[in-house]
């Protein structure tokens, strides 16, 4: 291999990891476009708030709706009619849920404990997804009560707000949400899926490179795993995964780990474009993150 094509293969091979990278930092800041849908039918609450059940506000759009303050008290009508059987649809964003009608409880989310009915807080439940419960009739003048649950210390701080501006009604045969998110998601999904192929046959070309010892098969493995999880970032990232896939922890940790992967091996790319004192200090930064990623997962678990 003559060097002038050993140079073109080798910026080749640099720029495929950071089209990869361009097209995660697009779908991470769409992450929170669910609260940014069109809705097809929505559903607006009207009335007030409370973090402690005593002291109420009106609830506007100004109202501070921190998800870090504690559990989130709302009581109110809704702005339009719903009929029996309808569905109520709301995107919970690791947060739980209470909703009542006139008193009588519609919707109760596992991430709330109930020591009567011997129910534990489930893990498993506090995810990022679209939720649907089914609602009687509802006229403006019956009372809604929603109790909004926040489990975690850190972090989702506009969750009880995107419950509320995601909140929106069809009729159950209709789908009509379901259907509007899977436009939308469609071919993200599709573009992850089409990586994990290519990331199949760049692994095998890797391998028969090692055997065969060509010296760009540690190049092809790399490019290999950086296409698999960006792929597989794609594919558990897209809008409506909780309603193709129920296992919510697959879906939350799945996209988090392809991520932090992702991120790591074009670390690697970088690393092996520098030389001498800049490679070191790559090398030991990339082992610091390491170090820090494990110990996030650890206490995740």
């Amino acid at each position: 291999m003559s060097k002038l094509k050993k140079t073109h293969f080798e910026y080749m091979g640099f720029l495929l990891p950071f089209l990869l990278a361009l097209i995660c930092i697009v779908s991470v800041t769409q992450s929170n476009y669910q609260a940014m849908l069109p809705i097809p039918m929505p559903q607006e609450l009207i009335g007030e708030y409370s973090y402690d059940g005593e002291t109420w506000m009106p609830l506007t759009e100004e109202a501070d709706l921190s998800a870090l303050n504690g559990d989130l008290f709302l009581r109110g009508t809704f702005l339009y009619e719903m009929l029996e059987g309808w569905q109520l649809n709301f995107y919970e964003n690791h947060i739980g849920a209470i909703i009542k009608v006139n008193g009588e409880m519609i919707y109760r989310d596992d991430v709330f404990e109930n020591p009567d009915a011997n129910i534990k807080f489930l893990e498993s439940a506090c995810a990022r997804k679209w939720y649907a419960t089914l609602v009687p009739d509802i006229g403006p003048e019956d009372l809604i009560e929603i109790q909004l649950h926040n489990p975690h210390i850190y972090g989702n701080k506009t969750a009880y707000r995107d419950f509320l501006t995601t909140l929106c009604s069809d009729p159950l045969e209709w789908s009509i949400l379901e259907l509007n998110l899977a436009a939308v998601s469609d071919h993200f999904r599709n573009l992850g899926t089409l990586f994990v192929a290519s990331s199949l046959m760049l692994l095998g070309a890797a391998l028969v490179a090692v055997i065969l010892r060509i010296p760009v098969g540690n190049t092809l493995l790399k490019v290999g795993l950086l296409t698999l999880f960006a792929g597989g970032y794609m594919f558990f990232d897209t809008l409506d995964v909780s309603y193709w896939n129920e296992l919510n922890v697959v879906n939350t940790y799945g996209s988090q780990l392809c991520m932090m992967l992702a991120a790591y091996c074009l670390c690697h790319f970088v690393s092996d474009a520098l030389t001498g004192i800049k490679q070191r200090m790559a090398k030991m930064a990339m082992f610091v993150s390491t170090v820090f990623n494990c110990v996030l997962i650890l206490v995740s678990f």
